[in-house]
């Protein structure tokens, strides 16, 4: 099933079936994981998706952060890494990797 999702999105450019992420829906939610759409109308907590972009660069000081977007069943948010925790996840936030984490909102 996770197969398909993912030839759906990587040939259709969309889920034709369900998202990946909807079967942990259930657990998420037990650990008070909010949908990135229940997000976007509150200022900070937890999500959890699929990393469909990652961009690294460096800030003024040399260090490596990184822009990702990050899509669950609901949408898609962008979300800035700054240095100490991209230092400690790096290999997690790449295309295609599962993640969860928390997020302060701004804006």
């Amino acid at each position: 099933k996770i197969e398909l999702c993912e030839l759906e999105g990587q040939y259709l450019g969309f889920y034709l079936t369900e998202h990946p992420t909807q079967d942990y829906q259930e657990r998420l939610e037990k650990f008070k994981i909010q949908s990135i759409e229940e997000m976007l109308d509150d200022t900070g907590g937890s999500i959890a998706g699929i990393v469909i972009r990652s961009k690294v660069i460096q800030d003024k000081s040399g260090k490596d952060m990184a822009f990702i977007e990050l899509e669950d069943y609901s949408g898609v948010m962008s979300v800035t890494v700054f240095r100490d925790e991209f230092a400690l996840y790096r290999e997690k936030l790449t295309k295609g990797n599962y993640v969860a984490m928390k997020v302060v909102r701004n804006g």
